[in-house]
């Protein structure tokens, strides 16, 4: 079972239950995918919930990741590697005159890395964006991660701005420095950010 048939349980699961983000819930899917947990101890069924983030999206975020699961079956993604299938060494003599089957290329599983960058992004237009434009073959999963970090650092980045500004509100903030809050502007303080301004 590869974590996209996981993904889909449990988001089958979710729906079923009138898409209720309960323990209780999360114990079922544990426990319908035989994924390891301890109920008396909350570590143990926090290391799913990467899984569970995507399983508990709906509408059209949760249609979006379905294209990209099926695209990824397909090997449709942008910069998917195909996984090689074995092949007879050259200079080999074949003993028998057998036919030589070989395996069937399949798509693996995904890095659920690259979808952890959607989780704390300001809005769910942000995500709907990030995942068009991989439906639409503009990045791959890798560069979806990047942009994703990317913009959380810039909001952190406005957030401490409209901090030092001692303006009430964004609108404010951009009336007085209009060139200083430019997205362009924003962005190329990211890599300036300190770990502790991160967190």
């Amino acid at each position: 079972m590869t974590n996209i048939d996981k993904i889909r349980a449990c988001h089958h699961l979710f729906m079923e239950d009138n898409m209720n983000r309960s323990k209780e819930l999360k114990y079922r899917c544990c426990d319908e995918l035989e994924l390891k947990y301890d109920p008396t101890k909350r570590d143990t069924l926090s290391k799913h919930d990467h899984m569970f983030q995507i399983a508990f999206r709906t509408g059209e975020i949760w249609d979006l990741q379905e294209r990209i699961f099926q695209m990824w079956l397909k090997f449709e993604t942008l910069g998917q590697k195909k996984q090689a299938s074995p092949t007879k060494p050259k200079g080999t003599k074949a003993k028998s005159a057998k036919p030589v089957r070989s395996l069937k290329k399949v798509s693996g599983d995904l890095n659920l890395g690259n979808w952890r960058a959607l989780q704390g992004l300001p809005n769910n237009e942000f995500v709907k964006r990030l995942l068009t434009r991989v439906v639409n073959r503009a990045i791959s999963l890798e560069q979806m991660a990047a942009e994703g970090e990317k913009i959380k650092k810039v909001v952190k980045v406005k957030n401490v701005f409209l901090q030092l500004s001692g303006q009430p509100d964004w609108k404010s903030c951009r009336e007085m420095f209009p060139e200083e809050t430019e997205g362009s502007m924003l962005a190329a303080w990211t890599d300036r950010l300190t770990p502790e301004v991160i967190s």
